[in-house]
């Protein structure tokens, strides 16, 4: 079969359970998914995301308008991050696995209540991870509160849903960098407040 073979695996692969990496070498090889697997996201032209709630690993499938490869490109710059999922296998233009975020989105915790002191380790980790992104000069483009994942247990943020999180066409300076962190820490902190969360005050970078 011209072109299976093309599947890209990294060294979290190695780390998977036997059964998760028999999945991901099936759907590679067939395009077969186990029973247990749901869509849990349709975004029209630019992918549908699968999770296997019995591996609990994620298969999003690209579709005509969203292969641009920004997801795998952004996850395989970032991959020793501890702030972005994890990422097993993929192949460009076509599919890549995932670690399933874990916790509740971020949107979901304001809605149904928070307390400040979680709010700031969110928010410390937030802006961890943003200069991790601006790092490798990326952006996101799509940042939204449903796509930061907090793990209360582990105390950990995931920022998933890369899709739009594109190379910069230039290398920004340090400054610019700065400036793009601080707006952007100025519009998080504006979504909370419209919750009724207000840190504006008392964050203390």
């Amino acid at each position: 079969m011209k072109g299976a073979l093309t599947v890209q695996i990294t060294k979290f692969f190695h780390k998977l359970p036997k059964e998760s990496k028999n999945s991901i070498y099936l759907y590679n090889f067939k395009r077969v998914l186990n029973k247990d697997v749901k869509i849990i996201q349709n975004s029209r032209r630019r992918s549908i995301v699968f999770e296997d709630k019995e591996q609990e690993i994620i298969l999003k499938k690209l579709l005509p308008d969203g292969k641009g490869d920004n997801d795998i490109c952004a996850l395989l710059e970032l991959h020793d991050s501890p702030y972005f999922p994890k990422m097993f296998a993929y192949k460009k233009r076509d599919y890549l696995f995932i670690e399933k975020a874990k916790g509740k989105t971020l949107l979901e915790m304001l809605k149904e209540g928070i307390s400040l002191e979680e709010l700031r380790k969110i928010l410390n980790q937030l802006i961890k991870a943003k200069k991790e992104m601006m790092s490798v000069n990326r952006y996101d483009f799509d940042f939204k509160l449903e796509h930061i994942y907090w793990d209360k247990q582990k105390e950990i943020i995931k920022w998933i849903d890369l899709g739009v999180c594109v190379k910069m066409p230039m290398e920004y300076s340090e400054e610019e960098k700065n400036r793009r962190i601080e707006q952007c820490i100025i519009k998080v902190k504006l979504k909370f407040l419209f919750y009724g969360y207000d840190l504006f005050n008392e964050m203390n970078r």
